[in-house]
């Protein structure tokens, strides 16, 4: 009976202790993210912001706007990024999941002022010419996660997707009582179509860059 008894209590100790067996915990996840995004903008400098992809597309018009008739088509081409001001962590989105096989780091990030000058050619019924049109996309987001499978033993990119691109402000020459009417009414599809564009960007380069860069800086967690 003695015997049974060391051997319950035993048993019930290797439990108890396997129950109360610290878990993994997270460190600062802040301050590994913002030596993520360091790294993310050294490497889009350095693959350059001209090379980045912008589709051309044509908008059609049959209305008035200011007094102006605006009726006919308006084609965007040769589209080139000049510039994206530091991008950095959007920290009012953030999450961490941990459980025994993976932790989950769920953050975005901003991209601000993204400034893309078009080749503006306007066929618009008595409004026909040649110009550019420069439009800042002043708040660009996109979420993402970072997973650390430690069943794998590796760390990776859970998802990137675009999350908010908001209208820009185009600067448009000539600049004239048509220029301007026409871009009120195209910057309400600007935002649509250059979605399609930085979702491109996601995919190729970005999704490569912030794989091999959380692949090679340490994960935060204990």
């Amino acid at each position: 009976m003695l015997v049974i008894c060391l051997v319950v209590i035993a048993l019930l100790g290797q439990i108890g202790g396997t129950r109360h067996q610290r878990s993994k915990d997270f460190l600062d996840v802040e301050a590994y993210l913002k030596d993520v995004f360091k790294a993310f903008n050294q490497k889009v400098q350095d693959y350059g912001v001209v090379n980045l992809p912008v589709s051309d597309f044509t908008l059609s018009f049959n209305e008035t706007k200011d007094g102006i008739l605006l009726r006919g088509n308006v084609t965007y081409s040769s589209g080139i990024v000049n510039s994206i001001d530091t991008i950095v962590e959007y920290l009012r989105f953030l999450q961490t999941d941990l459980d025994d096989e993976k932790a989950t780091i769920s953050a975005a990030f901003e991209m601000p002022n993204i400034s893309v000058t078009y080749l503006m050619d306007s066929k618009l019924e008595k409004h026909a010419f040649h110009g550019t049109s420069i439009n800042v996309y002043p708040i660009n987001r996109c979420e993402f996660s970072i997973v650390n499978d430690f069943v794998k033993n590796e760390v990776g990119l859970g998802y990137l997707e675009t999350w908010d691109i908001n209208a820009p402000k185009p600067i448009q020459d000539p600049e004239n009582d048509i220029t301007i009417a026409l871009g009120k009414r195209a910057k309400l599809h600007f935002s649509t179509i250059f979605w399609d564009d930085v979702s491109s960007w996601l995919k190729d380069p970005f999704y490569s860059m912030l794989t091999s860069i959380v692949q090679s800086i340490e994960f935060p967690i204990q």
